[in-house]
C-alpha cells in the first residue's frame, strides 16, 4: 500500500522516476492519493504541476498499478494497522498552493497513533480543522508540516498538542543553515522548533537520512 499525500515532485518524483525505468521490480498492490482535477494545476504555481501530474497518472496506467482517490473519512486497513483519512483537497478551488491539498492521515499503530501532516499549509490546515474537528487532530506523535518549516501555524499545533515531533528534515534545514552557520538561511525551522519548546514537547527527531528508534 502506497499513499501519495500531495502532487509535488519531492513526494511522488522518486516513484515516477522508477516507473519510467525499463527495469521496475517494485510490486505495488494499491496506491492512494487525493489530487485536485488536472485543470486546477494549470492555474497555480505557474502551472508546473499539470504536466507532471499527467505524467504520473499515465505512468500508473502503463504499469497497471491500481490507484484510487481518497476523501476525508475513508479508512484504510493494511498489515494489522489502519489509516484514517482526516482530510484532503475538498476545498481545492480556494487554494493557490499545492501544499494546501495535502491528504492528512492518522496512522493507528497497535500501541500509538501518529498524525502525518505532509506539507499542509495554513489554508489547508484551517479547512481541515473545520472538516474534522479538534479531537480528531489530537495526537501524541506528529509528523511536522512541510518538513517543519513554513507549514501550518502555531495555533494549529496548539490544538494537536504533540508530545513527540517528527521532522522529515536534513541537518541543514533543521538548523536553518544555508552554509553560513545556524540561522543563516531563510527557512522557518528554528521558529517551529521554538513553538514546540513553548508547547512543552518531550522530544523532537529530525530524520531525513536515516532512522530514529525510540520506546
Amino acid at each position: 500500500l502506497w499513499i501519495i499525500n500531495h502532487a509535488h515532485e519531492d513526494h511522488l518524483g522518486a516513484l515516477l522516476w522508477l516507473m519510467e525505468q525499463d527495469r521496475f521490480d517494485i510490486k505495488i498492490d494499491k496506491l492512494y492519493f487525493t489530487f485536485p482535477p488536472l485543470n486546477w494545476f494549470r492555474g497555480v504555481e505557474n502551472g508546473g504541476g499539470d504536466l507532471y501530474v499527467r505524467g504520473f497518472l499515465s505512468a500508473l496506467e502503463r504499469r497497471g498499478i491500481k490507484s484510487r482517490q481518497l476523501t476525508g473519512g475513508d479508512i484504510l486497513e493494511c498489515g494489522g494497522m489502519s489509516f484514517s483519512v482526516l482530510g484532503g483537497c475538498r476545498n481545492y478551488t480556494a487554494y493557490q498552493k499545492i501544499n494546501d491539498t495535502t491528504m492528512v492521515v492518522k496512522a493507528h499503530f497497535p500501541q500509538r497513533d501518529v498524525l502525518f501532516l505532509g506539507d499542509l499549509d495554513v489554508s489547508g490546515g484551517k479547512d481541515l480543522l473545520e472538516e474534522c474537528g479538534k479531537e480528531a487532530l489530537r495526537c501524541d506523535i506528529v509528523q511536522m508540516a512541510h518538513h517543519g518549516q513554513n507549514g501550518v501555524r502555531k495555533d494549529f499545533y496548539e490544538i494537536v498538542r504533540p508530545k513527540i515531533c517528527l521532522y522529515t528534515t536534513p541537518d541543514w534545514l533543521w538548523n536553518n543553515d544555508n552554509g553560513g552557520g545556524v540561522g543563516s538561511g531563510e527557512w522557518k525551522t528554528l521558529e517551529t522548533r521554538r513553538w514546540m519548546e513553548e508547547l512543552g514537547v518531550e522530544a523532537s527527531y529530525p530524520s531525513a537520512d536515516g532512522d530514529y528508534l525510540f520506546e
